[in-house]
């Protein structure tokens, strides 16, 4: 993927226009956004995908592979669908079609696919298949023009197979990986599921094992089209359906996994990368704000077919295949547009205003100044500031422009705030969705979070007069710090916690936690460098440094762990006493602490 970047032309302000799969790539496909084409929500299981009446969501519109297959293009569907009637090829894709029977995904070893039509299973790691037959249609279409969609579900960031290695060729890399990229800091109070996910280096890890495995796929085909002669006439372009947070703001997942339902730049913002060799400059990075109701007409105009681009509905998209040339984009316009059933976003490069359809929690942000999004301008009467004239007024010019929009592109039939219909089922919207969030609000612990405080931080210390406190480890250098002893050179050893909540057998079973080396390698007094010096451990509630060695208790056991060859990772592990009960709810055995007589001893 890098190399695709590097190659080519790497779009620096890419968003999505809704939270969720299944409405932005029915959007990638026909131009159009959910309030046009009717699809808010991802489709649930059976129903319309394989269900007794299943249906294309896209019949009524002309899609992008349809306009294709009309000028002569072999057209193929490898990899994840999730627009409905997924038994059969649709949309022109007849050439090729390999799918999923769902959406969703609960493997990636013995999943459920499609073939011929019918619903097997494959026992094979399922993004490799898909690499596999994706290289198989171009061999068997290489010499006409085709338009393969290589939709890989992976990496997939829900489910609970995150909460175990994928065993894929990448896991061991990523097994002693810190990944300080995904932020571990104080889970938001939005936060509505993907709690246990939140902060667990096992899910981190394999988000990670996932996302290499497609960046190999990636490899292969571009690689595949070198084979054949045919990197220079073909443009390869990875993008994705929507945002995902990691982490980032306390959050994990999409767009949908907060109530309320957000708009934040972790949901917004995807990669899009364009590549064809000979004609795309190399390294190019245009700044403009595009969107994927903006691909279609662009891959057709790229393409010299801007004219077929359907006409009715109008799409609302912009052609932006001159900046793929390292053309001036002077003239354009870098508004964007998002929604998601009950939410409707515009954002430009200064400002970012949310709109949510009756429950008055409106959100509107100088995002230039506040990328993080953490100063809501809009009080709780559903105005700015009265002295802040410049954001009122550009306020007032961010609501017209989310209603003229809307107004103007909006379908009747599919207008959900104007008394429209969608064609899934939706997740917040309606009767229907507000009886779902009633019931699981009434079982245990599945209240609501109330509405968020714009200037929501974790509270900070108080102290006596005439003490300092300093933030000498902080995340991601460390996250659920339980005990630390430091040794003889002024390093730090802690005994981490993966933020989970685990009962012996699923620690036994999962090894989650670890032990961290922490060093200030600048001498200021503030730890910069963090090395997992032991994982794999149950739950480690006490470390001690003693004779070049880490005395560890993780029960059941207490361990005595050694680095002999210097490179920050203990390679000796030595079992010393084993046999202690223990629950994980951290009331068990601690320790161990040296005594004055030179005795070891724990509680």
């Amino acid at each position: 993927i890098d190399r695709m970047a590097a190659e080519g032309a790497r779009f620096a302000n890419a968003f999505a226009n809704n939270a969720v799969c299944s409405p932005t790539r029915a959007t990638y496909l026909t131009g159009l956004m959910p309030s046009q084409h009717g699809v808010h929500n991802f489709l649930g299981g059976g129903g319309l995908q394989t269900g007794p009446e299943p249906r294309n969501t896209l019949a009524e519109f002309t899609s992008l592979p349809e306009v294709l297959k009309a000028e002569g293009y072999a057209c193929g569907l490898v990899g994840k669908w999730h627009l409905g009637n997924n038994l059969q090829p649709n949309e022109g894709l007849d050439d090729y079609w390999i799918t999923m029977p769902h959406g969703g995904t609960s493997t990636f070893h013995g999943a459920q696919i499609i073939e011929d039509g019918k619903i097997r299973k494959e026992e094979s790691y399922l993004t490799d298949f898909w690499t596999k037959h994706a290289l198989t249609f171009i061999d068997r279409n290489r010499d006409r023009p085709f338009f393969l969609y290589l939709a890989y579900n992976g990496p997939y960031g829900l489910s609970g197979y995150q909460l175990e290695s994928s065993g894929n060729r990448w896991a061991e890399h990523y097994a002693k990986e810190p990944m300080p990229s995904f932020p571990r800091g104080v889970i938001h109070p939005w936060e509505f599921n993907n709690r246990e996910y939140f902060g667990n280096p096992v899910s981190i890890r394999r988000y990670g094992e996932e996302l290499s495995a497609v960046d190999d796929g990636v490899g292969a085909v571009l690689e595949k089209l070198k084979s054949l002669g045919l990197d220079d006439d073909t443009l390869v372009v990875f993008a994705a359906d929507q945002g995902w947070a990691g982490g980032q703001h306390g959050l994990w997942g999409m767009g949908d996994h907060t109530r309320p339902i957000n708009a934040l730049e972790y949901s917004m913002r995807i990669p899009m990368i364009f590549r064809q060799p000979g004609r795309i400059p190399a390294g190019l990075t245009p700044e403009i704000s595009v969107t994927n109701y903006d691909f279609m007409p662009s891959v057709l105009g790229y393409l010299g077919l801007g004219d077929k681009m359907p006409q009715k509905p109008k799409s609302p998209g912009r052609d932006f295949s001159p900046a793929l040339l390292g053309k001036s984009n002077a003239d354009w316009d870098n508004t964007v547009f998002y929604e998601y059933e009950s939410l409707r976003c515009v954002r430009t490069p200064e400002w970012k205003y949310v709109e949510r359809f009756g429950d008055g929690h409106d959100e509107f942000y100088r995002i230039d100044r506040d990328p993080d999004e953490r100063q809501n301008l809009i009080g709780k009467d559903g105005a700015v500031a009265a002295e802040n004239t410049e954001a009122a007024a550009a306020l007032g010019a961010m609501r017209g422009k989310l209603r003229k929009f809307f107004d103007e592109t909006a379908s009747p039939k599919y207008d959900l705030w104007k008394g429209g219909e969608s064609q899934p089922r939706t997740l917040v919207w309606g009767r229907e969705a507000e009886e779902r969030q009633a019931e699981r609000a009434s079982r245990p612990g599945g209240a609501l979070p109330s509405a968020i405080d714009p200037a929501f931080n974790p509270p900070p210390f108080e102290l006596p007069e005439g003490l300092v406190a300093e933030v000498a480890a902080a995340p991601p250098l460390v996250e659920h710090p339980i005990m630390a002893a430091f040794d003889d050179r002024g390093r730090l050893f802690v005994s981490e916690n993966a933020g989970l909540n685990l009962n012996k057998e699923e620690l036994e079973k999962q090894l989650p936690n670890s032990v961290r080396l922490l060093e200030d390698t600048n001498n200021d007094g503030l730890f910069d460098k963090s090395t997992v010096f032991a994982d794999g451990l149950t739950f480690p509630q006490g470390a001690l440094w003693l004779h070049d060695s880490l005395y560890v208790m993780s029960p059941p056991s207490l361990w005595r762990l050694e680095d002999t060859d210097g490179d920050n990772v203990a390679d000796v592990r030595e079992e010393l006493v084993t046999g202690y009960e223990y629950t994980g709810n951290a009331a068990d055995v601690h320790g161990p602490f040296l005594h004055p007589n030179g005795r070891l001893y724990w509680c």
